[in-house]
């Protein structure tokens, strides 16, 4: 009876996660989706490991099956370790956008390029999944600009379509688009 790494990663797929939790005779295969970086359940199946006529199910059994504390906690780790891995990524790709802004100090109106507030709105994500109680701030620490900067460039963000609005008003939080995602894999590249 355990959960199995090596299908957890081999589960991952763009937003989406799952895992096992196996018995010897059955297994509970949990489904999450990336909400604003949180995981949540998206379906719970029991299935027999076994082709043909399945094993004996008793109530006790289910109840050892069905643990979705433990899945959460799990998804959750995997998923903030995924996004810690990527911001590795994103950071220095942000030092460098900066540096560069702050070598041409661009004139008034000057537009950047969508990858710069792309990247500065996967930092303030990284830090919301973090659970950070005002990510913009440590967006803000992370690249090494004030916390009025951060605001007007996720603000630009949004209004370009890279960043998509929280559900509440005032919250913290919303995801990438899928324009946003497009563009800093672009700039990965």
């Amino acid at each position: 009876m355990s959960w199995p790494t090596e299908d957890i990663t081999a589960a991952r797929l763009g937003l989406r996660l799952e895992l096992k939790y196996e018995t010897p005779d059955w297994e509970t295969i949990y489904e999450f989706h990336d909400v604003k970086g949180r995981p949540v359940v998206a379906s719970i199946r029991i299935a027999p490991r076994t082709a043909g006529v399945p094993p004996d199910l008793p109530a006790t059994l289910v109840r050892e099956l069905l643990r979705p504390g433990e899945a959460v906690e799990i998804a959750r780790k995997y998923m903030t370790d995924s996004l810690t891995k990527a911001s590795a990524t994103v950071l220095p790709m942000m030092r460098e956008l900066l540096d560069r802004y702050h070598d041409s100090r661009p004139r008034r109106g000057k537009r950047q390029p969508d990858h710069f507030y792309a990247a500065i709105a996967s930092c303030y994500l990284h830090a919301v999944a973090s659970g950070n109680h005002n990510p913009v701030e440590v967006a803000a620490a992370q690249i090494g600009e004030t916390a009025g900067f951060v605001s007007q460039a996720l603000n630009r963000a949004r209004k370009r379509e890279l960043l998509a609005r929280p559900d509440s008003p005032g919250k913290a939080g919303g995801c990438l688009t899928q324009l946003g995602r497009d563009v800093l894999k672009q700039g990965r590249a």
